[in-house]
């Protein structure tokens, strides 16, 4: 009985990876491409307070410790405003891969979102990820909190 337990301990696991190792080879085991991530948050700070802080230069917190092994993290971000034209380079270092950058332009801007265009990638990230595009939409709601997506 023991030997027959210990046989179903070892082969359960390498059905799951056989199994994992045909998706994408066909379009019914392929994931869609084409996704979109959205991560709302909701802050105390104004609409003023968020365009501000968009214009700045600000850092990335920290990515959650299961990414942060052989994923690029950003360490340092530079920019010229917030303004339709004004640009956003972020560096990556750290992770498998080498340094680089990757440079957003932004090219739509209102009252309540800017939304930045991916214009050049020469980040370890494009790797993993084929990003075209980010943006980042904020309506204040009835309690006078913004929530942030």
């Amino acid at each position: 009985m023991h030997s027959r337990l210990t046989f179903y301990i070892y082969l359960l696991p390498a059905i799951i990876l056989l199994t994992l190792a045909f998706k994408g080879t066909t379009s019914n085991l392929s994931l869609d491409r084409n996704n979109t991530v959205a991560f709302p948050r909701l802050t105390t700070l104004s609409t003023q307070q968020l365009n501000f802080r968009l214009s700045q230069n600000r850092q990335f917190k920290t990515v959650p410790f299961l990414l942060s092994w052989g994923f690029p993290q950003s360490t340092s971000v530079s920019g010229n405003g917030s303004k339709i034209g004004g640009f956003q380079n972020i560096y990556f270092s750290g992770g498998e891969g080498n340094p680089g950058h990757s440079i957003f332009e932004i090219v739509e801007k209102t009252e309540t979102s800017v939304t930045f265009a991916l214009i050049k990638d020469e980040s370890h990230i494009s790797h993993w990820l084929n990003w075209k595009s980010s943006k980042v939409n904020w309506v204040t709601l009835d309690s006078g909190k913004t929530r942030i997506s």
